[in-house]
């Protein structure tokens, strides 16, 4: 098939860029030919192209599936042929706000479908899926708490994080928007993240506690994940929303405190069982075959 990944932006290493590049690679891994279009390509444009991905100044005339992320770009793709997804990430940012055009709105979590059906756009739910060949545990085993790897961008978050680590006398790391953050999330023995990047803490079999601390939220947290709260907290695509917690280094270090050398494990399962991309690309495809011949969603719609 000829398929568009298309996103708003490729300019630093953020959620829906990582879901763009996962989605578009399983794609070409399975024969098809799939073009990557983004509306400001910047640098990632460059990493994307040197990793096998064909980066499009303009889209085609027509493919047979368009997976689009973002509402600008589903403006933009409006005269192109196809079959249009579109997946929203979230409920906050204008970008992820649903809009007339698509064929399918698919949600990451329940809470962004409830956003969707709050707006009159019908939609179905596929959890963010990551490439688990390559977010995969390191060799070495992880036997006690010693090292912390920090994603989010934002400084009060990472000050945060340092400052928890500081008093309880653990090494702190943070992302410097290295392409190769799982080697950085293999490092480490706890990573500190929300979305997609605790979904790929998971993978690499590390501890992973849900924070961040950004304008539109505070520094919410949902603690550390476990298979027993994996499910509630996915519900709000670990977000930090599921508990809303507002918290500082004091409640970052209780989290810290339950750290325990079978995490590791259970966490690699979880990856494995219920976030794995070539599942969720079986899921969207599942998805194409049923709704194909459906007319646009839109507002207008039962």
């Amino acid at each position: 098939m000829k398929i568009l990944v298309g996103t708003n932006h490729l300019c630093q290493m953020g959620g829906s860029e990582t879901f763009s590049y996962t989605l578009a690679k399983e794609m070409v891994r399975r024969g098809h030919e799939v073009d990557v279009f983004a509306l400001d390509q910047g640098l990632l444009s460059l990493r994307f192209s040197a990793n096998g991905l064909n980066i499009v100044k303009h889209p085609r005339p027509s493919y047979d599936i368009l997976f689009i992320s973002h509402n600008t770009v589903l403006r933009r793709c409006a005269m192109t042929e196809g079959f249009k997804i579109v997946t929203c990430h979230g409920v906050v940012p204008e970008l992820e706000q649903p809009e007339v055009g698509a064929d399918l709105y698919v949600a990451v979590s329940p809470e962004v479908r409830e956003h969707l059906m709050s707006k009159g756009f019908q939609a179905s739910v596929i959890y963010n899926g990551v490439n688990c060949k390559r977010f995969k545990p390191p060799e070495r085993k992880r036997e006690k708490l010693k090292r912390v790897f920090c994603l989010p961008q934002s400084s009060a978050a990472q000050e945060t994080v340092k400052m928890a680590c500081g008093k309880m006398g653990l090494q702190f790391d943070w992302s410097r928007q290295e392409w190769e953050v799982e080697r950085r999330m293999q490092d480490a023995d706890l990573v500190v993240s929300l979305g997609r990047g605790a979904i790929e803490g998971l993978a690499c079999g590390a501890a992973v506690v849900a924070y961040d601390n950004r304008p539109y939220m505070g520094g919410r947290c949902d603690g550390m994940i476990t298979p027993e709260n994996f499910h509630d907290l996915r519900k709000f695509n670990i977000s930090g929303r599921y508990h809303n917690k507002l918290s500082g280094h004091l409640e970052l270090c209780e989290e810290f405190e339950k750290w325990d050398a079978s995490m590791p494990k259970a966490n690699r399962a979880l990856a494995l069982e219920h976030c794995d991309i070539e599942k969720k690309i079986e899921e969207y495809l599942n998805l194409y075959k049923l709704h194909g011949s459906r007319l646009p969603a839109g507002s207008d719609r039962p």
